[in-house]
């Protein structure tokens, strides 16, 4: 009995200090996005410093061989966003905006683009009073973009969309 005991003792200690879900503000269960009603998960992301700006990039997918061998960059058959910052990114609130060049960004600011291969479409960030929200944990970054518009890019008057994200540096 006392046996017994122990092993249900141990047992419950062992299970109560796992890990939780939610637990870590850097969860990849949270990761992903949505798009025009379609919901995408983090599958792969990757912190890219330009020099002139550092972009924090997420997947929904790992490129298949067949995905790589058929592009230079294997990352153009994916459905993608890119964050891009002046910097990289201090906790706190950032503006969405849009600028032709990422290097134009202020410390402040943020820029969306979002890659839709379902629809083979592009989307960029439009400027809006809505703020993304930055936490880092660990040293790797969180973006939380609350619901905000896109705007096709290529055509005049291309069509918007709704999109939010939690991007979490993997």
């Amino acid at each position: 009995m006392k046996k017994l005991l122990l092993i249900l003792c141990v047992s419950l200690f062992t299970m109560s200090a796992c890990n939780k879900e939610g637990d870590s503000p850097n969860d990849q269960s949270i990761a992903g996005w949505t798009l025009g009603g379609s919901n995408f998960s983090q599958v792969l992301s990757r912190k890219v410093p330009s020099g002139v700006f550092v972009a924090y990039q997420a997947w929904d997918k790992i490129p298949t061989s067949a995905e790589s061998a058929a592009n230079s960059n294997s990352f153009v058959a994916l459905n993608g966003v890119s964050v891009l910052f002046k910097s990289t990114p201090t906790a706190g609130k950032y503006k969405i905006v849009i600028t032709p060049d990422p290097s134009m960004l202020n410390a402040d600011e943020l820029m969306i683009s979002v890659e839709d291969k379902t629809r083979n479409k592009r989307y960029a960030s439009t400027a809006t009073s809505v703020l993304a929200d930055v936490t880092v944990n660990g040293g790797k970054v969180t973006i939380k973009v609350p619901t905000t518009k896109v705007l096709q890019q290529g055509l005049l008057g291309g069509e918007t969309l709704d999109f939010s994200c939690t991007l979490v540096e993997q």
